[in-house]
């Protein structure tokens, strides 16, 4: 079974698009840059992330070859992404659910309701009943 995740990626891009990500890595190489360059006073490595910056800008105007960047360069993010992404869930998921679960454990907290009630015929909610057409559009 082949993963079919790379077939995201635009293969005939058009010339508009390609000077559009010729010039969002021209920024992006520039910003990181200046970063380097007057925070972390690595004066090498920001000139050389500037120049490859202006690099890919000016070749984002030969096709052929902007062409070819822009499919490694949308590899790479997809590629980056599926390292990431279970990383940072697995994170969020001890960071926030977690302690919020705990919390509701220590608290007896039971927001569903799910306590079992043994001398109950049923556990149905009564609700208010409306005639009002408008209320199947807006239900909440």
């Amino acid at each position: 079974m082949a993963i079919k995740i790379y077939d995201e990626i635009n293969k005939n891009p058009s010339a508009k698009e390609l000077i559009k990500f010729g010039a969002t890595f021209l920024g992006g190489m520039a910003v990181v840059g200046a970063l380097y360059f007057f925070v972390l006073h690595r004066e090498p490595l920001a000139k050389g992330l500037w120049i490859a910056g202006g690099v890919v800008f000016l070749l984002s105007f030969i096709p052929p070859i902007a062409r070819i960047l822009y499919i490694l360069w949308m590899g790479l993010g997809i590629t980056m992404g599926l390292v990431t992404q279970p990383i940072i869930l697995v994170v969020v998921f001890l960071v926030l659910i977690t302690p919020v679960g705990l919390i509701f454990k220590l608290i007896q907290r039971d927001t569903m309701k799910r306590k079992l009630d043994k001398g109950a015929a049923s556990y149905w909610e009564e609700y208010k009943e409306t005639d009002d057409p408008a209320t199947y559009v807006k239900q909440f």
